[in-house]
């Protein structure tokens, strides 16, 4: 839980920065002692979430301009 808990964190932060400086802003956050990654964590963390963000098929999703999170609303039982 923890990890999905940075990596989502990171997804909603890194979106609204210039691309490159996404990625030194993802390692100077996973470094945090508070998060309790070793270095090696920290690099994999990163890596991963710039592939998200680097893969032009999921611009649209992770843009400057998209939503990190959206309201979802449903009647239910009826």
């Amino acid at each position: 839980m923890r990890r999905g808990r940075l990596v989502h964190r990171l997804l909603e932060l890194l979106p609204d920065l210039e691309p490159d400086a996404r990625s030194a802003a993802a390692a100077a956050w996973l470094a945090r002692p508070g998060h309790a990654l070793d270095p090696e964590e920290q690099k994999t963390l990163a890596h991963q979430v710039m592939a998200i963000l680097d893969d032009p098929a999921l611009t649209a999703l992770f843009g400057p301009e998209s939503l990190a999170e959206v309201p979802l609303a449903a009647l239910v039982g009826k």
